[in-house]
């Protein structure tokens, strides 16, 4: 096992990220070893971006399929209709 020092400008960072940690039922320690290694493991976080990608763009063909409506107003047929006097 590799040791790390990390000095914090912020000292309540330590303490918040403390709080977080107690909550998660883990470590200070054991999260920052959890964020290195997803940062370095390339294989997995591109596949979970294209991934996450995926999602975002079938959640907003989704909404534009549920919350799309019709605005009303004539349907015109061509340019001459558009400009049509009455």
């Amino acid at each position: 096992m590799t040791s790390l020092t990390i000095q914090l400008q912020d000292d309540s960072l330590l303490e918040k990220a403390a709080r977080v940690a107690r909550a998660q039922k883990t470590s200070v320690d054991a999260m920052i070893g959890g964020f290195l290694a997803s940062l370095t493991d390339t294989s997995t976080s591109e596949e979970s971006e294209v991934a996450r990608r995926q999602r975002l763009v079938e959640e907003l063909e989704e909404s534009f399929r549920t919350l799309s409506r019709p605005m009303g107003g004539k349907g015109y047929v061509n340019r001459d209709e558009l400009y049509e006097r009455p």
